[in-house]
């Protein structure tokens, strides 16, 4: 199960990344031409290639967690014994899973707040929750991420019961 759910979060991100990246280089290049070549602006482009980056960014959390791209401190990791950096790589899987999760509890409120409002967007006039969903979003994506993380650690000591001695 958690290879499937890692299979399609992969592939969900991947093509996310690939169409808003895609997206972002088209907007940017057609305000470009628009601006110099046509000497006149698109309204929405900045806005809508600023969410795009900021999409990317939340996605790129639960892909940086899966992957352990994020930085992190292991000084005290290393020089504990073996047993002892088992568990507190986990403490660390429970402590980034507690703080994604609250993220994504705060990333909802933030959502329905800007729903409640009915604030829109400047340039794409859209309403305001849709950008700020990305927020729980991505989070809620880190926590699942987090949590493959804590049960392939747990499998790692069962598959090699060496490293946790």
């Amino acid at each position: 199960m958690n290879k499937k759910i890692d299979r399609v979060m992969g592939t969900v991100e991947k093509w996310l990344f690939v169409f808003l990246m895609s997206l972002m280089t088209v907007v940017v290049t057609l305000q470009v031409i628009f601006r110099y070549v046509i000497h006149s602006s698109l309204p929405w482009s900045e806005e809508l290639s600023r969410y795009c980056m900021v999409f990317v960014t939340y996605i790129g959390v639960s892909a940086g967690l899966r992957i352990g791209t994020h930085t992190c401190v292991d000084f005290l990791v290393i020089i504990l014994p073996k047993k002892a950096q088992f568990w507190m790589v986990a403490l660390g899987h429970v402590i980034t899973l507690a703080i994604v999760a609250a993220f994504t509890v705060i990333g909802v409120r933030l959502s329905l707040d800007m729903m409640a409002h009915g604030q829109m967007t400047a340039g794409l006039h859209i309403p305001m929750w849709i950008p700020y969903s990305i927020i729980p979003v991505g989070f809620a994506g880190g926590c699942i991420r987090c949590l493959q993380n804590l049960v392939d650690h747990f499998h790692s000591r069962k598959e090699n019961p060496e490293a946790a001695k």
